[in-house]
């Protein structure tokens, strides 16, 4: 209703280690009657505001505890894990943090954004259901959605390749999207590919290619060799 539009939920932009050590505490000189938490990963949205090895010591004015909660409020007793402070905002509010780094105080303002990541989350994302086909290769884009319908072994090894080009950190980026070989349609020009296979090299004659194409489309009834939603945006 504040925005005439749904903008979605904010969320924290950085990652946290808990101070419940003395000496975690001492190194990072969160003195006696300070308590926070420390940076251990920044978010693309927040990369020109916080450092990785930043303290936490407050969000809005509350203080934040050594354990990585803050006070709900309200003049409730409970106290409540960090992340509430920013769930309850909504996208383009400012977030006021005061921040210890390197022994100084600082105090920071942050707009807060919403939590678009570069592997999607949203079943309705536009490139959900993406799909280009090549002589029986299906190259799709990878998805939470794609990733939870991939069996745990299969899950797992492209998970550890993804990892290799991305994490929580990057944000989406406009008409890029990261691409697996999710399926292959047997045929003789793709004899021995398999999918899943990281660092697979394929060389095919585009003529066989466009010919292959053709048969499996007719084969399987697929009445496209693509569908790309992202590009047409």
């Amino acid at each position: 209703e504040a925005h005439g539009r749904y903008t979605q939920f904010c969320f924290p932009p950085f990652c946290y280690q808990p101070l419940v050590t003395p000496g975690t505490r001492r190194f990072f000189a969160v003195d006696s009657g300070l308590s926070g938490v420390l940076v251990t990963k920044v978010h693309d949205s927040a990369k020109d505001k916080l450092h990785k090895h930043d303290i936490i010591l407050s969000i809005d004015g509350q203080q934040v505890g050594c354990d990585g909660k803050v006070p709900l409020g309200g003049g409730h007793e409970t106290r409540v894990d960090l992340s509430y402070a920013f769930f309850e905002k909504l996208t383009g509010d400012v977030c006021a943090l005061r921040v210890r780094r390197k022994e100084r105080d600082l105090d920071i303002l942050a707009t807060l954004k919403p939590h678009k990541p570069a592997i999607p989350e949203d079943p309705s994302h536009a490139s959900s259901l993406d799909y280009f086909m090549v002589a029986g290769l299906l190259f799709q884009p990878v998805s939470k959605m794609y990733l939870e319908a991939a069996d745990q072994d299969e899950r797992g090894g492209l998970e550890k390749s993804m990892s290799k080009h991305t994490d929580w950190c990057k944000e989406e980026v406009a008409n890029h999207q990261m691409i697996v070989l999710g399926d292959v349609l047997q045929h003789p020009v793709n004899m021995g590919i398999d999918y899943y296979k990281d660092g697979t090299v394929c060389i095919i004659d585009s003529k066989e290619a466009r010919a292959a194409t053709a048969e499996l489309m007719n084969r399987f009834e697929v009445k496209a060799d693509r569908s790309l939603h992202t590009a047409r945006r």
